[in-house]
């Protein structure tokens, strides 16, 4: 025989008393079999619901039958049962399941919604912090959505809410006594129950704070749909309409009652957000699933869709209004593109010239010693042919010595020619400190002796310097640094020109330094410009010669101002002497 439903989770037969009282009736009407969860059969609403059920409902045979929420799916599945009253989570599964529907939702004592039933005032000391919060006691038995409902009031203040430990306990007093010795860090509570122990808690704050709409008791935040009471999937209609209309009539504590069935929506979020395995593993592929789980998201794609579809009809119409002007800014981009190639191809061209004409002063200087020494030799030659004897000797060393200052003198043209014809620099290992010396004495000459300048010259030069370079360019580059402290200082009194020569290790570091007029803010900034020259006589292009010789040798060129004068410093990478 069935067991009657009491506190200790029994079932109850009313078939034998219904069988006495109405033997004509009882036959003809079916049994009634109603499951009820264990999670919530301990809500006084749910023992009240069973009690006004077996009154009103008396001409039927009823029979109730207590059970775990994991039984309570695999009793549906075997068709044992025609109504269950379950908590929101296991409704949530059987519906996904297709094996029942709600046909009512509890509404309770403190909401005039059913779907804000199911809330927790969830409470602390006021000295803890709430993300300090690690375990929080409750009143049992196991309720897995009252546990994720904690999880979701604490999570605001957590990264992994799953971090939190539920402990259950069997009454209100265990419960708060584990709260005031610190066994649990917070209690969850039913609404308004804070309230009716305020003697007993004291120095405690609820956590994210609301308060009912009736009786306005603190709950905290989150609030969800409670109790169901649904009908499996095949139960007849009248009959399922006749316990729709029954639990109308039930109230308890005045307000509480059942009210038509309210969307599980909100408790289907709560589980997959914390990932509920229960109600993963359960989840059926319906196309209601789909648009009940992903409703937000389809609508957000549809719209993304719309919106790129209106987007890309705007963009075709932009398109063809901009083509015109597009193609306009384009043959004017060429247009520009060729006359600035045009410009720079002259420009180099005016450079090169440039270059030719300075390297002439210095060929010219060059050229000068084999010149004369193959003059001299010449001479040294008609005075052995008219000496008796001959000495055959004496006469071929002069000759070769003739031919090696003639190749020489013609190496020195090539160079020049080859440069003018924009022919590939020769890069060779230079001693670096040899071939400043040389141009800076030999500069140092030609001021003094043929422009008769009266200039103090000064050299502090590290041996044996070595640096891989085109010869030609980088002379050129030193003469034109010199040539450009020579024209600030031929008219200064006391004049100074200073050649420095070191190293920092990987750099060789070429410094010239004059005392002339300090530079105006002007001339600092058109300092690289070239056609931009403070000279009558000049157009600007000796440092932009200098800084492109520089760059192109992986160097670069730099100016020291001073408040007296200017110095350049020809700054080139190292290398080993071979």
């Amino acid at each position: 025989m069935t067991k009657r439903f009491s506190s200790g989770c029994m079932a109850v037969v009313f078939i034998a008393l219904t069988l006495f009282l109405h033997p004509a009736r009882a036959i003809a009407e079916p049994t009634i079999r109603i499951g009820v969860s264990s999670v919530v059969e301990v809500d006084p609403f749910v023992r009240h619901t069973l009690k006004e059920l077996s009154e009103a409902m008396s001409d039927y045979p009823l029979v109730f039958e207590v059970m775990p929420p994991t039984q309570v799916l695999s009793a549906s599945k075997k068709r044992e049962f025609d109504f269950l009253i379950v908590g929101p989570q296991t409704m949530v599964l059987l519906d996904q399941l297709g094996l029942a529907h709600a046909i009512a939702s509890e509404r309770s004592s403190f909401s005039n919604k059913a779907d804000h039933a199911l809330a927790l005032t969830i409470v602390k000391h006021k000295i803890t912090p709430e993300a300090d919060i690690a375990r929080v006691g409750l009143i049992g038995p196991i309720d897995s959505v009252k546990g994720t409902l904690i999880k979701e009031v604490l999570s605001s203040k957590r990264t992994l809410a799953e971090k939190v430990q539920v402990n259950y306990f069997d009454s209100l007093k265990e419960l708060i006594d584990s709260f005031k010795t610190g066994t649990i860090d917070a209690m969850a509570l039913e609404p308004c129950t804070l309230e009716k122990n305020l003697t007993l808690l004291k120095n405690v704050i609820v956590i994210r704070e609301t308060v009912t709409d009736i009786g306005q008791c603190s709950i905290s935040q989150a609030s969800y749909p409670k109790t169901q009471f649904a009908a499996l999937n095949g139960v007849p209609a009248d009959l399922t309409d006749t316990v729709a209309a029954t639990l109308k009539t039930i109230f308890y504590n005045g307000h509480s009652t059942w009210v038509p069935s309210v969307s599980l929506l909100p408790i289907r979020h709560l589980l997959e957000k914390h990932k509920v395995k229960e109600y993963l593993a359960v989840q059926p592929m319906s196309i209601q699933h789909l648009l009940d789980r992903f409703f937000y998201f389809i609508v957000t794609i549809v719209g993304v869709v719309l919106l790129f579809v209106i987007h890309s009809f705007l963009a075709e119409v932009t398109v063809r209004k901009q083509t015109n002007k597009l193609l306009e800014i384009q043959h004017a981009k060429e247009e520009a593109e060729r006359d600035a190639r045009d410009k720079q191809s002259k420009m180099e061209s005016l450079e090169r010239l440039n270059i030719v004409g300075q390297m002439s002063s210095m060929i010219a200087h060059e050229l000068k010693q084999p010149l004369t020494s193959l003059e001299n030799y010449l001479n040294a030659l008609s005075l052995l042919v008219q000496k008796e004897p001959q000495d055959k000797l004496m006469m071929e060393y002069s000759i070769s010595k003739m031919i090696e200052s003639n190749r020489k003198a013609a190496e020195i043209i090539d160079h020049v020619r080859q440069y003018a014809k924009s022919a590939k620099s020769i890069r060779t290992v230079i001693n670096v400190s040899t071939l400043a010396a040389k141009i800076f004495r030999d500069f140092e000459f030609r001021t003094k002796i043929e422009k008769n300048l009266l200039i103090q010259f000064r050299a502090s030069i590290v041996p044996n310097i070595y640096v891989e370079a085109d010869e030609l360019e980088l002379s050129l580059a030193i003469y034109n640094v010199l040539k450009n402290a020579l024209d600030a200082v031929k008219s200064k009194e006391n004049a100074q020109i200073s050649l420095e020569v070191r190293s920092d290790g990987s750099n060789c570091m070429i410094v010239v330094s004059d005392n002339g007029e300090s530079l105006s803010n002007e001339q600092k900034e058109n300092l690289f410009n070239p056609l931009r020259s403070s000279k009558a006589d000049g157009i600007g292009l000796g440092v932009a010669i200098v800084k492109r010789i520089m760059e192109a040798h992986a160097g670069r060129l730099e100016f020291n101002f001073g408040r007296e004068g200017l110095s350049a410093i020809l700054i080139l990478p190292m290398c080993s002497q071979v």
